[in-house]
């Protein structure tokens, strides 16, 4: 069919020009003749983590985030483990808490990780480190005699801790370490959120919480 040409129904309503012509040049386009267009590869899944250091922090850091939010919604709960050696503080926070995604994890906990990827708690210090950070957390909302009571139970428990071995220097370098744990806790994340907006790199964010 020539340019000029019209089929039985008139001028054609798709582009003018021979179809040979617009067919060949489809075809040196890539137009595909054998059905539909290939579709594009699906886009690969993250890669798992497999630092065992990583994976390790990355459950620390969710354990920490579990026990220390039970502590703070049910002091109760805090204060049987401060005088009596109750389990239930753990038992109630491993009940709440979820499969970890390594990939995606809370902005808390990610933080949290963090930090413990900066200063390293080993897996034998682990318990230790938790019953520091019970006895060093500090409930604002309190009553000014109720703060006092708790701090007092905190004291006493300190007071008994069982170091496992640990020398007191480590046992110091983890309250300090706990303190600061404390702090990215209990921090406004969007003080953190802007910081990064504005250039600060994670690590930089961190180290602004590690020093007193």
């Amino acid at each position: 069919m020539t340019k000029n040409e019209t089929n039985s129904n008139g001028p054609s309503i798709l582009a003018k020009g021979c179809r040979r012509c617009r067919l060949s040049k489809c075809l040196e386009a890539g137009m595909k003749v054998n059905g539909m267009p290939e579709a594009a590869p699906a886009p690969e899944a993250a890669p798992a983590i497999t630092d065992p250091e990583l994976e390790k922090n990355s459950l620390f850091a969710a354990v920490i985030y579990t026990v220390l939010t039970t502590a703070v919604t049910s002091p109760n709960l805090m204060v049987d483990y401060l005088v009596e050696a109750k389990q239930e503080l753990f038992s109630s926070a491993f009940a709440k808490m979820p499969g970890i995604d390594f990939t995606s994890l809370p902005e808390k906990i990610y933080f949290l990780r963090c930090l413990l990827s900066l200063c390293p708690v080993q897996t034998h210090e682990f318990s230790v480190f938790m019953q520091i950070s019970i006895c060093q957390i500090q409930l604002q909302w309190l009553s000014k005699e109720d703060k006092f009571l708790l701090k007092l139970m905190q004291y006493e428990a300190m007071s008994n801790l069982n170091k496992s071995n640990l020398t007191d220097n480590r046992v110091n370098e983890l309250k300090e370490l706990s303190q600061n744990l404390l702090n990215v806790f209990f921090v406004n994340l969007s003080l953190i959120s802007f910081s990064l907006k504005f250039g600060y790199g994670e690590v930089e964010v961190i180290v602004k919480f590690c020093v007193f």
